[in-house]
């Protein structure tokens, strides 16, 4: 490490171990200085993680030398949701190397967090990495929403930057991977990626390149619609494994609540709460039909406020078809007529 920043990184380890040794549980160093990537101009990065979370008294922003400097706290709590992929930081903890511990057992914990995050890298693409991707993906579109309605340059800038940086959040998620270099590669990174959409770079660089703001919505409109055909396209790929029965026990029971409120609030002619409980339902079923690949249920369509009870009928068609489908599947279904069918059944469980 060089001169200036191994005397700055020395300086706060002393501080801590003569002050807040009971405080810290780690100190980490991430960034180029671990990476090998560091430059005339570069900064030390690193981070403490405090014993409890409301410790912060050693957050401190500094210039030293004309190079700007921040030390600040990352808890654990934050470090399980990076590792968990819901925290797009991970090369903060998978690139890092603890320079102070309070224990053995600290150490342990985050070196266990990073073999965690290790081990999804390697994994195949699953719908769980997919989930997040699509919430990154989301939230593309609604900047490309404010992009549509950018009154200047400034607005377009961010509103296209922030497309650019979701949709590369969700690529990576896709592919189980994270930036280990941060801004520094970032194009060199995405494009090393196994699974990317059509036109990738030349859209990444369409939104860079041009200030016309036609260019840049024809762009960001490719780079999102490509991305969710490529998403949506994994989830077919998985959906088409072997259906597992086991998944779907206890479904109908589960939603039996919903088409008994939606049955309730026609009848009571309260069709803003049948509305949203029918919204719900229909998502639900949605979701069975497609994993089961079966025919759509559909109910959704047939809503009116001032119909409630024609709604209701269909939702009632809809209930039908829902069950016998699940017969189809020889998925069983518990109906329990008394409390001790109820006590049957719970000892039942806890035989199994």
């Amino acid at each position: 490490m060089e001169g200036r920043n191994r005397e700055i990184l020395e300086l706060f380890l002393s501080h801590i171990k003569e002050k807040h040794a009971d405080d810290i549980s780690l100190v980490c160093c991430y960034g180029s200085y671990v990476n090998g990537t560091a430059n005339a101009m570069s900064d030390l990065d690193f981070y403490y993680v405090p014993k409890r979370n409301s410790f912060n008294k050693l957050n401190i922003a500094f210039i030293y030398m004309g190079i700007g400097y921040d030390f600040w706290d990352m808890s654990w709590q934050r470090l399980e949701k990076i590792s968990d992929f819901d925290d797009m930081l991970t090369s903060l903890v998978t690139e890092a190397k603890v320079v102070y511990s309070h224990s053995a057992e600290d150490e342990r914990r985050f070196h266990q967090l990073q073999a965690k995050i290790l081990q999804r890298t390697t994994a195949t693409t699953s719908k769980d990495m997919i989930s997040k991707a699509k919430k990154h993906l989301n939230e593309a579109k609604v900047n490309y929403f404010n992009l549509q309605g950018a009154p200047n340059v400034k607005s377009i800038r961010l509103a296209s930057g922030n497309i650019l940086l979701q949709i590369s959040n969700a690529l990576l998620l896709t592919n189980n991977k994270f930036l280990k270099f941060g801004i520094k590669h970032h194009l060199e990174e995405l494009l090393s990626l196994d699974i990317l959409p059509k036109k990738f770079h030349e859209n990444y660089l369409s939104l860079i390149k041009p200030s016309d703001l036609d260019e840049i919505l024809a762009a960001s409109l490719d780079l999102i619609t490509s991305t969710e055909k490529l998403l949506d396209d994994l989830i077919t790929e998985i959906d088409n494994e072997p259906i597992k029965i086991t998944d779907f026990i206890g479904l109908y029971e589960e939603l039996t609540s919903i088409w008994n409120k939606i049955y309730f609030n026609c009848d009571a002619e309260n069709y803003r709460t049948c509305f949203i409980a029918a919204l719900t339902l229909q998502s639900e079923v949605d979701a069975f039909c497609q994993r089961c690949r079966l025919p759509p249920i559909n109910f959704i369509d047939a809503f009116q406020y001032d119909d409630l009870l024609g709604f209701k009928k269909q939702v009632q068609k809809a209930e039908e078809l829902f069950v016998n489908y699940l017969s189809q599947l020889n998925i069983p279904v518990l109906r329990c007529e008394s409390l001790a069918d109820i006590h049957n059944a719970l000892k039942r469980a806890s035989n199994t």
